[in-house]
């Protein structure tokens, strides 16, 4: 089902969309499964249309900062993602 998501965003979007994960920065971070949890609870209790902002200023608050995932990644990370925030 993930697969489908993702190849029907990639159909839609025209295949424009980088797909990205969330590494550490700077150490020490706190475990990255942590800080996405925290920062997807402050992403769902804001408008819809703040929510990506909200996602990533939290995330680079937490120490991660987003970088692009190598080619054909995506298919064995399941970190690596075209969309964070749903």
């Amino acid at each position: 089902m993930k697969t489908l998501c993702l190849l029907l965003v990639l159909v839609i979007s025209g295949c424009s969309g980088l797909i990205t994960k969330w590494e550490c920065a700077s150490s020490p971070c706190i475990d990255r499964d942590r800080a996405v949890n925290k920062c997807l609870a402050q992403a769902n209790s804001a408008l819809s249309r703040k929510k990506r902002n909200i996602w990533e200023q939290c995330m680079r608050g937490e120490g991660f900062h987003q970088v692009p995932c190598a080619r054909g990644e995506h298919r064995t990370n399941k970190d690596c993602q075209l969309l964070h925030v749903f």
